[in-house]
């Protein structure tokens, strides 16, 4: 059908905030965005990714809640930074939660 369904970004030394036009593939099965240094909040419009099923965040400096995807999508494989005191990020329906450790600096990832 020629849309877009996989975004392979991971360990592409990407910076700054994802941009919002990133939500209008609404195709994209796929977004994997991890090992990056993407920062600040994931845009509302990605609640229109209706066919995400695999969102990999983690190993970034993502912040807040990102709890909307979760009653709006049915993503299967949801991994985000939301382990720690406090955590970096909120996410309730994430099957997989990582946190920086500071002392080695390599993450650690815990299923839920």
């Amino acid at each position: 059908d020629g849309l877009v369904q996989t975004v392979a970004l991971w360990k592409n030394n990407l910076k700054g905030q994802l941009p919002m036009e990133l939500g209008e593939l609404s195709a994209v099965k796929v977004l994997s965005l991890y090992s990056n240094q993407l920062t600040g909040t994931l845009p509302a419009n990605f609640v229109q990714m209706k066919s995400l099923d695999t969102f990999y965040l983690h190993e970034n400096d993502f912040i807040g809640d990102i709890g909307f995807m979760c009653s709006s999508l049915s993503i299967t494989y949801f991994r985000s930074d939301c382990y720690g005191e406090p955590p970096e990020v909120s996410c309730p329906c994430c099957d997989v939660c990582c946190a920086k450790d500071d002392a080695t600096g390599e993450s650690q990832c815990f299923t839920k």
